[in-house]
């Protein structure tokens, strides 16, 4: 359950929904083997970031949250989207 508080948990089983998922953001270790795993199967060279999101404009297959800390510089030799810390 995202929500931890006593208050939100009763609103929610109160109106019969279930709560929100929380998508975690990725530590710097599990983004790098995310790309990695993702690059082993597709073909890429054009990313996008929108906001915390980024996209691989190429194939429009796949995208994945990347923290608010983070700003694409653009991309390596083999395609990878090249991130900076922004903080």
């Amino acid at each position: 359950m995202a929500y931890k508080s006593k208050t939100s948990k009763e609103w929610f089983e109160r109106n019969g929904v279930e709560p929100p998922e929380v998508v975690q953001h990725y530590s710097d270790e599990e983004l790098a083997k995310k790309l990695q795993e993702q690059s082993e199967n597709t073909v890429h060279g054009d990313w996008l970031q929108i906001g915390n999101t980024l996209h691989c404009r190429k194939c429009n297959n796949h995208g994945f949250l990347i923290g608010t800390d983070k700003i694409l510089k653009g991309t390596d030799d083999k395609g990878l989207p090249i991130l900076d810390n922004i903080v």
